[in-house]
């Protein structure tokens, strides 16, 4: 009996000591200790104590601490409805937040946990945090799953989650009030056993399968009043029954670990749980749901990080499996980047004498192609094979992506194929404006008017090589156009579909025009050596200007050159015939308008400097027609300047 529950204790102990699972030092003991005291616990009523100590302590998560260090991070711009730009604090970069699936571009945020910026957007705009620890039934079962294994029934943890009403059997015996059904302390009697005592029925062999119902019903409870204290109470039939329940969940993990090879075993049972989920139970959604009539075909409908997880049946010869995945908001990522990645391409008479081959995109036997879209008439992404660490994640142009998986009819059995998880990546933002084929836009000022946004973002998703986006910003023939970048960064290429080693594999141009034109660049920006350029105003001369993005290598998870750009329309109406390299001189001539008006400059982006701004008016007659000038001043309003001094 001492033997069998050491196996049990040891399990949970790796478990928490598992740096990935986030539970602090100071609190493991309190749990393992918690732990042992349910497994031992003498009575009904000792078991229900300690499980209300064992659900707080589950309870208990890193958000509050979290949350209770108030960031720093004051530059939080908001992009849409669930989609931030948080000003790092340490470093000259930003870092999309997206608060709907809960996931940052900066390092911390991308593996799924909350970060510093996701806490600042939160506590900003009142924004729930979708990692966070909800306290309900639910939660917690999943929480004793992925401790132990299994779950207990649901209801289990419904009843200890009550505040107010406590559910106990019809009979309730208070104080010294113990009658012979319901026994405390030592005074165990033949209905429930625990100690020593229970080795012929509770803690044994399990041979009787009352001690094990596989429900019971709510029929067994009654309502106690609130009133009523919740150390005067003891349960009967229905903490019975729960004990029993419990009894049997632990004798099934003893009965699993109790061989004595717990090093060994453990490690392994918890790597299968964590990859491959055994139990249909824990993870009822998290492999998809089977395709009918087929043996691996899976869709996976509204993916969050962690809460797809694609992967290879094994590895059998002549397999063909298709995965479609897909998630609420665009982009779709493949978070496959340094996942353990084993398909081998090659046939080998010998498995044993098969020479390893490195991760290639030329395969011909064994081999995953990804689509971008819904089925294999979506564009292919690419053809991966080959053994090693993928060096890189996919994200997808929209919602769905398809998977598939052929293996040959020859090939080795050594392999161990693929897995990786699926979730969604910020960076899709509705702009106004129309489009031309996939990444060629037109914005008019009309669509300002109209109140849309004024706005576009550089590709963060996959594309081919020789890619060309252009984005046409055209005004009306008495505007100019005003541009800057809120964000810009500039980084490696780190996916590239096609290696290039010269400079500037992915370039973006700023024309002076309304189309390509060398001699009117306003400014280039290449990856291998040009710097981000944030909050600089380009203003165009004309009624239009053209920015262009060029890639020669293409990316599977999006541009090296990451931009945020907005625009807007100025009115750059002149009443006479501007003068040439002044900032708002104008000459009116006799001979061209006899009469007319004039005033100050219209375009307010004139008057964005710290330095004085100063227009001349010429007027002009020839002086053969001994003409005046009459200078009729209608109305004037200067603002008043606030220094007295000056």
């Amino acid at each position: 009996m001492v033997y069998q529950h050491v196996g049990y204790p040891f399990q949970v102990w790796r478990w928490l000591c598992d740096a990935n699972h986030g539970v602090k030092k100071e609190e493991r003991q309190q749990l393992i200790q918690v732990m042992k005291q349910l497994v031992y616990a003498k009575s009904s009523v000792d078991f229900e104590n300690y499980w209300l100590q064992y659900y707080v302590a589950l309870g208990r998560t890193n958000i509050k601490s979290s949350k209770a260090k108030k960031s720093q991070i004051k530059e939080i711009v908001q992009v849409n409805d669930f989609l931030f730009e948080v000003q790092s604090e340490s470093k000259e970069e930003k870092y999309f937040v997206d608060m709907e699936v809960g996931i940052c571009d900066c390092p911390v945020g991308q593996t799924g946990a909350i970060c510093k910026h996701q806490t600042a957007c939160a506590d900003k705009y009142m924004l729930h945090l979708p990692q966070e620890f909800k306290n309900i039934p639910a939660s917690r079962q999943w929480l004793v799953g992925i401790a132990l294994g299994r779950k207990p029934p649901l209801d289990f943890f419904t009843e200890l989650q009550e505040s107010t009403v406590e559910m106990v059997a019809s009979s309730v015996v208070t104080g010294e009030e113990v009658g012979s059904s319901v026994l405390t302390g030592e005074e165990v009697g033949s209905s429930v056993l625990i100690g020593e005592e229970a080795s012929s029925s509770a803690l044994a062999t399990n041979t009787d399968n009352r001690l094990c119902p596989a429900v019971h019903s709510d029929d067994d409870f009654v309502e106690v009043p609130p009133r009523a204290s919740k150390d005067s109470m003891v349960v009967q039939q229905a903490s019975e029954t729960k004990l029993n329940e419990f009894i049997c969940f632990i004798q099934e993990i003893i009965k699993d670990y109790g061989d004595g090879e717990t090093d060994v075993a453990l490690e392994r049972a918890m790597k299968v749980y964590g990859r491959f989920g055994p139990n249909s139970m824990l993870y009822p959604y998290r492999r998809g749901e089977v395709v009918p009539n087929t043996y691996c075909e899976r869709v996976f409908t509204d993916c969050k990080l962690q809460s797809c997880f694609v992967q290879s049946p094994g590895y059998p010869r002549n397999l063909h499996c298709k995965y479609y995945l897909n998630t609420r908001m665009p982009f779709i990522k493949l978070y496959i980047e340094n996942e353990e990645f084993n398909v081998d391409g090659q046939r080998c008479e010998n498995p044993m004498m098969c020479p390893m081959k490195p991760l290639s995109t030329n395969c011909d036997c064994d081999y995953i192609r990804i689509y971008d879209g819904k089925n294999e008439d979506a564009p292919l992404i690419g053809t991966f094979c080959g053994m090693g660490r993928f060096p890189h994640s996919i994200i997808g142009s929209g919602q769905d992506v398809m998977v598939e998986f052929i293996s040959s009819p020859a090939g080795p059995f050594l392999n161990t194929g693929f897995h990786f998880n699926v979730g969604n990546w910020p960076g899709h933002v509705e702009t106004s404006g129309s489009r031309n084929g996939t990444c060629d836009w037109v914005f008019s000022s009309d669509t300002v008017d109209r109140g849309q946004e004024s706005t576009f973002l550089s590709l963060a998703h996959w594309y081919p090589p020789g890619t060309s986006c252009s984005y046409l910003i055209r005004g009306r023939p008495d505007e100019v156009v005003h541009m800057y970048f809120p964000s810009f960064r500039v980084r490696p290429i780190e996916a590239p579909i096609r290696p290039y080693d010269g400079d500037c594999g992915e370039t973006l141009i700023i024309y002076d025009a309304d189309r390509e034109d060398d001699a009117r660049i306003m400014k280039m920006f290449c990856d291998t050596f040009s710097r981000p350029l944030e909050k600089h105003d380009f203003i165009s001369t004309g009624s239009a200007m053209f920015v262009k993005f060029e890639s020669r290598t293409g990316s599977y998870d999006g541009s090296s050159l990451y931009y945020w750009a907005q625009y807007d329309f100025f009115n750059n109406t002149h009443y006479g015939k501007p003068v040439e390299d002044t900032v708002c001189d104008e000459v009116f001539e006799s001979f061209v308008r006899p009469e007319g008006k004039f005033g100050s400059p219209l375009n307010t982006l004139l008057y964005k400097t710290e330095e004085n701004v100063v227009c001349r008016y010429h007027f002009k007659a020839p002086r053969y027609q001994y003409r005046r000038i009459l200078l009729t001043i209608n109305s004037t309003n200067f603002k008043e300047n606030e220094d007295p001094l000056q």
